[in-house]
């Protein structure tokens, strides 16, 4: 009957048949947390959970009394995992009689009851749950690679445990006693990892392991973690120092306008033939670095080298590369960038790809109309927007004829230069008579495109009124 009676729900006294809370009877004199615990079926009686913390050297103990302090019989009982029938999990280990209190110490983690009985036979009853809070870290776990630097808190007992084992107790309100591990589920209530040195992203996740990638750290640094969990004890480790063995490769592509001007062209530079381009390695953490300049696959289909310029340099000696213009015809390059730290032997490649406009002249641009009168309004035979109209072109020319076939005017050179015909014979003789005029315009793009037939010559008119 005893042990039926013990498999009824705890933080039970049974006075003259009726049963009241008396959580307050069985209680641990010093410890480090306390907490009631979660039953699901019976929410307003609770038992305690105590928790010890063993690097404070504070032993675990647990005291009872009868609720009005009277002399009584005192049997200790403790909670079996092993015994198959939940109801009979309760093992009786220690017994006294006639003292007003009754004290176990060193006790192991586990669940605790204590009938407490008067000379009348009035019985209370009460439960509780001690646990040990014996987590340490053992050491962190680190794997150094080129592409990632990854580190986990290895801990004693192993995270599992502590997760599923460590701080678990059972459901007393339900018949099967299921486990309730919800302590050890948010165990590990904070982790903030941190470098020694700057320039290291640590991610902010609180996590046991961490991973810094995308880059790997490209400094040598110690690591530490800092861990407060949920009873409010403090952990911390800190790493070796864990030497930058990951290097990066940047690359700032600038390319030369029409100011002659280095231009910053960004991630996708792009331009027009003859393409001037500066590079600009800041690679981190490297010793060599080189560049490739690859073909465009149509060219290199077409027969030209797989490779169309290379530069290789000590990360101490060059940092700036000009690849030849001439070499940038129009096309789509794929761009390679290597850093190399030698020591490690890590690298990285950086690609992009640069892009030279296909030669071109919109026909939409050129006018058949002009008026060399000096008024300012259309005064000039010209290319409108040449900067947008006119792209990718190698050489340049533009003639004027007569009705009757005499040349009156040609201009040779860069058409974005051509400030255009202004009316008059070579440019700066006397004015050409009013009327129309026969006009050719022969251009050669840097991709072997000839501009020299159907729209790019006809009739233009010639007036001077105003």
């Amino acid at each position: 009957m005893l042990q039926k009676r013990f498999g009824l729900t705890s933080l039970l006294i049974v006075i003259s048949g009726l049963f009241i809370s008396a959580s307050a009877q069985l209680w641990a004199p010093s410890p480090n947390w306390k907490a009631a615990t979660e039953y699901l079926n019976t929410l307003e009686k609770q038992d305690s959970v105590f928790v010890f913390f063993a690097a404070q050297g504070n032993t675990p103990t647990l005291k009872a009394k009868f609720s009005d302090g009277s002399s009584a019989d005192f049997t200790w009982y403790k909670y079996n995992t092993a015994i198959a029938n939940p109801a009979l999990r309760f093992e009786q280990f220690f017994q006294e009689s006639g003292v007003t209190h009754s004290q176990q110490t060193n006790l192991a983690p586990g669940g605790y009851r204590v009938e407490v009985k008067l000379p009348d036979n009035t019985t209370e009853v009460y439960t509780a749950w001690v646990m040990v809070d014996d987590v340490a870290i053992s050491y962190i776990d680190i794997d150094n690679t080129c592409t990632y630097l990854w580190m986990e808190v290895i801990t004693l007992p192993n995270r599992y445990s502590i997760v599923y084992e460590t701080f678990t107790y059972y459901d007393l309100s339900r018949p099967s006693h299921p486990d309730l591990n919800n302590l050890g589920k948010i165990y590990f209530k904070s982790i903030r990892w941190s470098a020694t040195e700057g320039g290291v992203a640590v991610p902010s996740a609180s996590s046991l392991d961490v991973s810094i990638e995308s880059p790997a750290p490209l400094v040598s640094s110690a690591y530490k973690v800092d861990i407060t969990n949920l009873f409010g004890r403090s952990m911390s480790a800190q790493t070796t120092l864990q030497p930058a063995v990951a290097t990066l490769a940047t690359l700032k592509v600038s390319v030369l306008d029409d100011k002659d001007e280095w231009k910053d062209a960004g991630d996708n530079p792009k331009g027009e033939a003859p393409m001037e381009i500066q590079l600009e390695t800041t690679a981190k953490n490297a010793d060599s670095v080189y560049v490739n300049i690859l073909n465009d696959e149509y060219l290199f289909y077409k027969g030209g080298d797989s490779i169309v310029w290379h530069q290789a340099s000590l990360f101490s000696e060059g940092l700036m590369f000009y690849p030849p213009k001439e070499l940038l015809v129009p096309g789509i390059y794929p761009l390679e960038h290597v850093s190399v730290n030698v020591t490690s032997g890590c690298r990285d490649t950086l690609k992009m790809t640069v892009q030279v406009d296909t030669s071109f002249i919109k026909p939409d641009a050129i006018p058949n109309v002009f008026s060399p009168n000096g008024d300012g309004i259309n005064d000039f035979f010209v290319i409108k927007e040449a900067d947008i109209n006119v792209q990718s072109i190698k050489r340049f020319s533009a003639s004027f004829y007569s009705r009757q076939g005499k040349l009156v005017y040609r201009y040779e050179g860069n058409p974005k230069d051509w400030e255009g015909w202004n009316g008059k014979v070579d440019g700066t003789k006397g004015d050409v008579p009013e009327g129309v005029y026969f006009y050719v315009i022969e251009a050669v793009g840097w991709d072997g495109k000839r501009y020299r037939s159907g729209m790019y010559k006809g009739f233009l008119h010639l007036y001077r009124g105003k």
